[in-house]
């Protein structure tokens, strides 16, 4: 359903004709509030008795206002009008219960020396409003048949049944982005918690890297984990025989490669 203030900003910035849905969307802001009842597609009756439809009625419920029933055509393209106008008497299923008969059409639409003298001419503004070209006459209206009454409460259950509808529609929106949001916040959080624990990892070995001397690549990293393990998990004695013994060896190693250096060298003297 377009609400009347999308209807101001789009007819602020369109100039395509008006659509009948548009203007009994004006209707509803008009006759809207505590002082009036509305109610759109209203028969003449039900069963075989239906030979017509209103396109909208509005009874005023204010008594110190006066309690009045308003009817309205709607008309958005001249050739319909002129076809309405062939046969007048085809409005009296409804105007003759009504107090003010209005045609609501856009400028252009309806002449004014068109309108039979009781009619009232109501037309669409550019800022989405409804402006009075020409004010209905009071009338005294017949009263309503049982017919009419019957019609109008078939119309009145059918825009219940849709607010219902409305109404259920919208809960059931409302619980679904509530569970949405919910969702969105969980995951949201999450993905902060893991962002945090990143950075807090990415600076926890940049710091080994600083201290250690050692870069930490994705082919030693393993590696480095598993001496470190070893390292932590060594009692302080046992980290100094080791290195004791690292000593010792590579002091062997170290005599060996004296020896065979010297070696090498008498043979390089012998050939001379």
């Amino acid at each position: 359903m377009t609400d009347c203030w999308q209807l101001k900003e789009i007819r602020e910035n369109m100039s395509t004709p008006w659509t009948a849905h548009e203007v009994t969307q004006l209707l509803r802001e008009r006759y809207s509030g505590r002082e009036w009842a509305f109610v759109t597609e209203v028969p003449n009756g039900t069963g075989m008795d239906m030979t017509r439809r209103c396109d909208g009625l509005a009874m005023s419920l204010w008594p110190s206002k006066g309690l009045y029933l308003h009817g309205h055509e709607i008309k958005v393209r001249r050739g319909d009008w002129l076809t309405e106008m062939q046969d007048v008497s085809k409005s009296a299923a409804f105007s003759q219960y009504c107090h003010y008969w209005w045609i609501v059409a856009p400028l252009g639409v309806v002449k004014l020396e068109e309108l039979p003298g009781d009619w009232g001419l109501m037309c669409p503004t550019a800022s989405g409003g409804l402006r009075a070209k020409k004010p209905a006459a009071l009338t005294t209206p017949m009263p309503p048949s049982h017919s009419l009454v019957a019609g109008i409460f078939r119309a009145c259950c059918k825009a219940s049944t849709s607010e219902v509808e409305i109404t259920a529609a919208r809960d059931s929106g409302y619980s679904a982005g509530y569970s949405e949001a919910r969702k969105f916040y969980a995951e949201s959080v999450e993905q902060s918690t893991d962002n945090r624990r990143c950075e807090n990892l990415k600076r926890s070995v940049e710091n080994f890297e600083t201290a250690s001397g050692i870069h930490i690549d994705a082919y030693k990293g393993r590696q480095l984990g598993e001496l470190v393990r070893i390292v932590q998990s060594a009692a302080p004695d046992q980290i100094r025989y080791w290195l004791d013994r690292v000593a010792v060896d590579l002091a062997k190693t170290h005599e060996r490669v004296v020896e065979a250096s010297n070696t090498l060298g008498r043979m390089a003297e012998e050939k001379r």
